[in-house]
């Protein structure tokens, strides 16, 4: 009888980083979870539980975090004028709590602020 023990099976770690970058892949449109997770060579359960972990806020470091968005371009396509002006200078972002609406232009340094602090 053979009385050695098999070898522990060591428990796989990734940095918040790289399971950021898996999430971001797996939200990309037309991207499918179970494709990406075979890809790298992941169980898509484990990237579900990614991306519930980022829409959450417990998984992205301090830095960077996905936000859910949504584009609504509904109403505009009647008058171009209007949504040339509209995408210019207003954005309302909508929370659980209410909205927070940004009026003049939002350059990228203004939203990640706004985004930071909603955060």
């Amino acid at each position: 009888m053979d009385t050695a023990a098999a070898p522990k099976r060591k428990r796989r770690s990734y940095t918040r980083a790289w399971r950021q970058s898996i999430v971001e892949l797996a939200l990309a449109p037309g991207a499918s979870v179970a494709r990406i997770a075979r890809e790298h060579d992941l169980n898509a359960n484990q990237v579900f539980k990614w991306i519930r972990q980022n829409q959450q806020g417990s998984l992205a470091d301090s830095k960077s975090a996905l936000v859910p968005v949504r584009i609504d371009d509904s109403g505009n396509a009647a008058h171009p004028e209007e949504a040339a002006s509209a995408s210019e200078g207003q954005m309302t972002v909508e929370l659980r709590g209410g909205q927070v609406h940004i009026n003049g232009p939002a350059d990228p340094t203004t939203l990640r602020v706004v985004l930071e602090m909603l955060r």
